[in-house]
């Protein structure tokens, strides 16, 4: 039977344009993003809000998400500080023998006092 037999019938008339109306009312509904969680972790409480791109990744775009929030603060404490901290949180390097970040750090070039 081809489309135009499908036409002469009013069951067919009927079924055809309500295929059509239920395609187009499909095609407009954009899909609802859902959250993503992995095990206990949400996503408002992810350190990196941005990880899968749905959001503006531009500096003001993170700004307004929260991103870089007192990282001003933590820079003007210094190096040494920073350091300290890295070396007390226990963090290691993802590396085979694990070695940790804030002994690795704390062998960086200091900045040049002039000498």
């Amino acid at each position: 039977m081809n489309c135009r037999a499908l036409f002469n019938f009013p069951h067919g008339r009927k079924a055809i344009v309500s295929s059509l109306q239920l395609y187009s009312s499909s095609a407009e509904q954009k899909p609802k993003q859902q959250k993503t969680t992995f095990g206990p972790l949400k996503d408002e409480d992810r350190i990196f809000t941005n990880l899968y791109g749905r959001h503006d990744w531009k500096l003001k775009g993170a700004l307004s998400r929260g991103d870089w929030y007192k990282t001003k603060e933590i820079l003007l404490k210094g190096p040494d500080w920073i350091i300290g901290e890295v070396k007390e949180s226990g963090l290691r390097g993802r590396g085979g023998a694990g070695f940790p970040a804030g002994m690795k750090w704390s062998f960086m070039s200091k900045p040049h006092d002039g000498r």
